[in-house]
């Protein structure tokens, strides 16, 4: 379950319920988004009951959001859109973005970093955003397992970039890693850390018929390269004007019988020959540039996997966290494997329905030609089963056309019943009474071999023939005793 608890100014440590469905708080409408090593950002719309309305101050008002009791989000005012409705409602809705978004309202200074860790270096640019900002926009870095092969860092920092811009651009885009930022106990705490979430392998899975509502995957061999071209350095200039003059770059020819390519046959049996260059900047000689290639064509996928999956949290199950891997079940879209969640949308109007953004996953050549072969089988299947529900739908037809039959024919039986007792015509009456049963027989006989018939309805179809049979054998009682009774 969620609470939104309001603050009217980031320093207050007393707020206001404005969503809690245990206590009767509602909102008209508001979504969560939950990102990985991003800024999470909050969209909400309320009425003119709810306290929001007409209280929201830009960067001041904050938000927190409660799962469980757990603080899951975070974050400050940024916009606000007041509207009418046509039908004369008044709404005001709300966008919010996590404290992390402090680190954008700071710059730094150009500077040349060397001789320095990457815990060091981030140390850094942080202290250089405390510096100017006040204590709640400040950070505490808490951990950082991040690092490189030499443990130092060589950067330029440009000046003016905001402090989130390089952090991304200096550290996250280059040695990997993942920011997270937690508010506790009035505390600010940032980590850079080398490996985040947790590996759920027998619990929770994303499972058909179960919790999953829709998945699909798309599978992309578009960047594969089948005939690698290594190039390095640029070679140096020997007319003394290296600015205007375009020189060729470093390559493998000198060293690989001649060629500047390097073919991968596996890949070209499958795509034929997609022939594309990967540039090594700082390699000066042909040896160390083949080197590279080579361990470059060892890691070389063959396509990426992008995926979209929506999910339902299930109390059977614990929820779905942003950084976890979840085991993926559901044979006809993919093979049963692990997806790592990258973002969760969730909408306070229904919670228990969750939008999942999954990391794109890149897939060698067997596990691509595996993917492949399994859709295939997957195919053939679903055309067996086709045929199956084809042939059971046609019985069922046969089946049905037959009862259909049986009844209209017990329809004119009774109709032509009930004018023979009408013209007390007993002597018809008594064979046509033993055909009537015996339609009835043959009716329940129809009726219990469709499976889809509920005993229920042919146990009262029976019944209310009965009732009328009981009748009409009154009446011909009736009948008869008159008959005699003329008779003698």
């Amino acid at each position: 379950m969620y609470k939104i608890i309001a603050y009217d100014k980031p320093t207050d440590t007393v707020g206001t319920v404005i969503f809690d469905p245990t206590i009767d708080k509602h909102i008209s409408d508001g979504k969560l988004n939950l990102k990985e090593s991003e800024i999470d950002d909050l969209q909400l719309t309320v009425n003119q009951d709810n306290y929001l309305f007409g209280n929201v101050v830009p960067l001041q008002t904050v938000i927190d959001v409660f799962q469980d009791n757990n603080r899951i989000f975070r974050g400050r005012a940024l916009d606000i859109t007041r509207e009418m409705k046509d039908s004369g409602q008044f709404l005001q809705s709300f966008s919010f973005e996590s404290i992390q978004n402090y680190l954008q309202d700071t710059s730094q200074r150009w500077a040349k970093v060397q001789n320095t860790t990457p815990k060091q270096f981030f140390q850094s640019l942080i202290d250089t955003h405390n510096n100017q900002v006040p204590v709640y926009k400040q950070f505490t870095v808490r951990n950082v397992t991040v690092t490189n092969s030499t443990d130092n860092v060589y950067r330029y920092i440009e000046d003016g970039s905001t402090t989130w811009d390089t952090i991304k651009d200096k550290l996250v885009s280059r040695l990997g890693g993942y920011i997270v930022v937690e508010y506790v106990n009035g505390v600010n705490y940032i980590d850079y850390l080398q490996d985040v979430g947790t590996t759920h392998e027998k619990d929770t899975p994303i499972k058909i018929a179960t919790n999953m509502q829709s998945a699909s995957v798309k599978i992309d061999p578009t960047e594969v390269i089948t005939q690698l071209v290594p190039l390095g350095a640029n070679i140096q200039s020997t007319n003394g004007d290296e600015t205007n003059t375009s020189t060729p770059r470093i390559d493998i020819t000198s060293v690989n019988n001649g060629k500047d390519y390097i073919d991968i046959p596996t890949l070209q049996s499958e795509f034929g020959i997609v022939r594309k260059s990967v540039t090594w900047e700082d390699v000066n000689t042909p040896a160390i540039l083949l080197t590279k290639a080579k361990q470059w064509v060892s890691a070389q996928v063959s396509a990426t996997e992008s995926w979209a999956i929506s999910a339902l949290e299930l109390t059977d199950f614990e929820t779905f966290n942003v950084s976890d891997k979840y085991v993926f079940i559901n044979e006809f879209v993919a093979t049963e494997q692990l997806l790592r969640i990258t973002a969760k949308e969730i909408d306070f109007n229904d919670w228990t329905k969750s939008s999942l953004t999954i990391a794109d996953k890149e897939i060698s050549l067997s596990r691509y030609q595996l993917e492949n072969k399994n859709a295939a089988k997957q195919v053939s299947a679903l055309n067996s089963k086709i045929v199956s529900y084809g042939a059971k739908i046609n019985q069922l037809n046969s089946q049905a056309e037959e009862m259909e039959k049986t009844i209209n024919d017990q329809t004119l039986l009774i109709e032509n019943i009930k004018k023979d007792v009408d013209n007390a015509n007993l002597s018809g009456i008594t064979q046509k009474l033993n055909d009537l049963s015996e339609s009835v027989n043959d009716l329940g006989t129809q009726i219990s071999n469709l499976n889809y018939v509920p005993l229920s309805d042919y146990t009262a179809y029976q019944d209310s023939q009965k009732t009328l049979t009981d009748d009409f054998e009154k009446r011909i009682e009736v009948l008869e005793n008159k008959e005699i009774n003329t008779n003698g």
